[in-house]
């Protein structure tokens, strides 16, 4: 029987191709994510520290305040800004997920076709070879039986 050759071997290259390429993007936006949380900490940290140094200052002069409450203003809104690029970075990743997911269900598709495939292949070849046996098995009982039946005609004369 012929080797087992799987025609869709070139789908599933690229399948398989494509199911690398989406981990690939979904490391590269877990890095972005993770990325964008510590810059977003590193605000936080600063803004927490302008508070507290604000709070420790409770007998600031007026323009003192005001510059305090500038840079605050400021600093609110840096920290807004990173939250929204965590925000940003999160939605990147959940649709790099979707994609590492659609890509692993294609080539799973593929697999279990290649698999049905080869085991239709394997069963295939195990009937040839149980149809060689069976017939090697019935010549041995006939090559037997006219030996046998040419020893009782020797016997016979």
């Amino acid at each position: 029987m012929k080797r087992f050759r799987f025609s869709l071997e070139a789908v599933m290259t690229l399948r398989r191709g494509q199911h690398e390429q989406a981990l690939e993007a979904l490391g590269r936006a877990s890095r972005r994510h993770q990325e964008a949380i510590g810059v977003w900490r590193d605000a936080l940290a600063e803004f927490e520290k302008h508070l507290e140094l604000r709070r420790s200052r409770s007998d600031a002069s007026g323009p003192d305040r005001l510059r305090d409450h500038e840079w605050q203003t400021l600093l609110e809104g840096r920290l807004e800004a990173r939250r929204q690029d965590v925000e940003k970075e999160q939605r990147a990743l959940m649709q790099a997920h979707e994609a590492l997911a659609l890509a692993r269900q294609a080539l799973e598709i593929i697999e279990k076709v290649r698999d049905r495939r080869r085991n239709h292949h394997q069963e295939e070849a195990l009937k040839e070879e149980q149809k060689l046996l069976d017939e090697m098995g019935r010549r041995s009982v006939m090559a037997h039986g006219l030996l046998r039946g040419q020893d009782e005609s020797v016997l016979h004369s």
